[in-house]
């Protein structure tokens, strides 16, 4: 109920500052700066490498089960229905070891693919913070939160995105030379 409340005051909000002044209410896509900036971009290159190799490890675990079930068939016409039986009970754990073991790695990856967007978006509020007192904004919003709909016009993530790729190069300067401010342009 108080969630509701919340957003019903927070959607008030919201069509007060757009009848205000449009210039005034902004959206970003949270997502497009998350895969489109320079950080982003390299953050998704690192982790497709190590799902990559992850899907390797995968196909060398499928693999395994194929030879050990191959030997097993092979095996079949001289084994008792016992020994036989232990095999394929061998062969099933095997199976669910490799499943256990790769659920837990997709998983990890999963968290840290979390952690480090997480982590970055955090970056990037600094910049959106100084986006939007320089330009005076009133509302900021994502637009990908349920609900929100928007005119293109207001749509700032292409300024927000730029800002945030020269706050990327700025800081790897500053780094070298001992410096390390972030500052964000005011909109045209």
């Amino acid at each position: 109920m108080k969630k509701q409340a919340l957003l019903m005051a927070g959607l008030m909000a919201f069509g007060s500052a757009c009848m205000a002044d449009d210039s005034k209410f902004v959206v970003i896509d949270r997502n497009v700066l998350l895969q489109k900036s320079e950080e982003g971009e390299k953050l998704s290159n690192e982790l497709k490498k190590e799902f990559e190799a992850l899907n390797s490890e995968y196909q060398a675990d499928q693999k395994d089960l194929a030879d050990r079930l191959a030997a097993i068939e092979k095996q079949s016409k001289v084994l008792s229905k016992e020994a036989l039986a232990e095999k394929k009970d061998e062969l099933e754990k095997k199976k669910q070891e490799y499943q256990f073991k790769l659920s837990n790695k997709e998983e990890t990856l999963r968290r840290k693919l979390q952690t480090k967007q997480h982590a970055l978006f955090e970056k990037f509020e600094e910049i959106i913070k100084d986006l939007f007192e320089k330009n005076n904004w009133e509302l900021l919003v994502d637009k990908n939160t349920p609900g929100v709909i928007c005119k293109s016009d207001n749509d700032k993530t292409d300024m927000v995105l730029k800002a945030i790729d020269e706050n990327n190069k700025a800081s790897k300067a500053a780094n070298k030379t001992g410096q390390t401010k972030m500052t964000a342009p005011k909109a045209a």
